[in-house]
């Protein structure tokens, strides 16, 4: 099903680890831990109409072997950080995902 609200949360992709806080990076256990490597980091499409003035965020979801996969609505100028970031671990990125394709 949709998302029905977003909340705030905290990432953190260090190594093989990519991590969510649902409490700030100083709560401890994080909330989810997966391997970074057994991920597929998803770009998804911009909403119908939408412009690069109306796109100030964007959301992108990682899928994990296991059938987990973690949502993050993030601000539209980071994604080249998340991309690389994500790149450099040799994770794969799906530009575009949409999940009725």
């Amino acid at each position: 099903g949709a998302v029905a609200r977003w909340k705030t949360r905290w990432f953190v992709l260090h190594e093989d680890e990519l991590a969510y806080y649902s409490r700030g990076l100083a709560a401890a256990p994080p909330r989810f831990v997966g391997a970074a490597s057994r991920a597929t980091l998803r770009l998804h499409k911009p909403p119908q109409g939408a412009t690069a003035r109306t796109m100030t965020t964007r959301n992108l979801s990682w899928a994990f072997g296991d059938g987990h996969a973690v949502f993050l609505r993030a601000p539209a100028d980071s994604l080249k950080l998340w991309i690389d970031a994500c790149e450099d671990r040799r994770m794969p990125v799906q530009r575009n995902f949409s999940a009725t394709d």
